[in-house]
């Protein structure tokens, strides 16, 4: 069962936006976030979710964050290079937890937005970040996301008739309701299932990894932020099994403890450089198989 936060939510449901500047003259995130924290990416997002945010970020290795809106300012909230957020996070040195002025951002499925509080403001604001999708809710909150959760479903329009706060020619939503636009140039899509397979891999499932603070695949390969970079890399490792996990980490090994379990629904977190593509969750890994030789044995699934 996935751990729940009192919004409602659980906390494989965030997922990377990637990398994004800060600054302690304003906040990209404006809330500390104090309560279990670990030094770890999955502590703070589990922290981020309990507290209920909806955008969580992780910075200079031992900083949690979150917030319900992403604050853009002239020095945070812009998006930036993958490699500005690689400092090592101070509860596992094996993990990245943003960097220096350098946070990772996490949301569930979509990123609030400061705008103008106009309906043509949210849009511009979702196609300044490159977003495929634009949702106005509650009199003019502003979200954007690339994909739509599988638990979405179209409702009534009379569902979203609360007028915008500063422009009320236009309705902006409603009580947990989204007045959705897409970009034309793009369909809209699902979450994306993980990749089947690749380099001799097969992808099994979902499953639990760092129960009782064991690593079920003991080889960190780095965080390749794609699944053929992650499997490429087992591959020259020789690891018969391969996972990734928390958008990137890439984990390798020979065994598997019998204990292991499937955890489906848990690994929903888009790649960090491969949007589209599944890359685990926290304490999550998309795992799979070698189906090629390894030192003279024969392969076969976990069970």
């Amino acid at each position: 069962m996935p751990s729940m936060g009192p919004s409602g939510y659980p906390v494989s449901d965030l997922k990377s936006q990637g990398c994004f500047s800060d600054s302690a003259n304003g906040r990209a995130l404006a809330n500390s976030v104090t309560g279990v924290f670990f030094g770890t990416a999955a502590s703070c997002l589990q922290a981020c979710a309990n507290a209920g945010y909806k955008v969580c970020g992780i910075e200079n290795g031992n900083e949690c964050w979150g917030a319900n809106t992403l604050t853009v300012t002239n020095g945070s909230g812009h998006k930036i290079a993958a490699t500005s957020c690689t400092a090592a996070c101070s509860g596992d040195t094996t993990q990245t937890c943003g960097g220096q002025n350098a946070i990772s951002i996490y949301s569930t499925l979509r990123t609030g937005l400061t705008t103008d509080g106009t309906a043509a403001g949210c849009l511009k604001a979702c196609s300044d970040r490159g977003f495929n999708l634009c949702g106005l809710e509650y009199y003019g909150e502003c979200w954007g996301g690339n994909f739509l959760a599988t638990t979405s479903k179209q409702i009534s329009e009379a569902s979203c008739s609360y007028t915008c706060t500063k422009d009320t020619a236009h309705f902006c939503g409603g009580s947990n309701a989204l007045s959705l636009y897409a970009n034309s140039d793009h369909a809209v899509t699902d979450v994306p299932a993980p990749l089947a397979s690749y380099a001799g891999y097969s992808y099994q499932d979902c499953y639990t990894d760092n129960s009782a603070g064991r690593r079920e695949l003991p080889n960190y390969l780095g965080n390749t932020g794609t699944a053929t970079g992650c499997l490429d890399a087992c591959k020259a490792a020789g690891s018969k099994y391969c996972g990734l996990e928390c958008s990137g980490e890439c984990w390798g090994g020979d065994t598997l403890a019998a204990s292991m379990a499937p955890s489906p629904g848990k690994c929903t977190m888009d790649c960090n450089n491969a949007a589209g593509s599944i890359c685990g969750g926290p304490d999550a890994l998309t795992l799979y198989t070698a189906q090629w030789s390894i030192r003279g044995k024969s392969d076969s699934s976990p069970s």
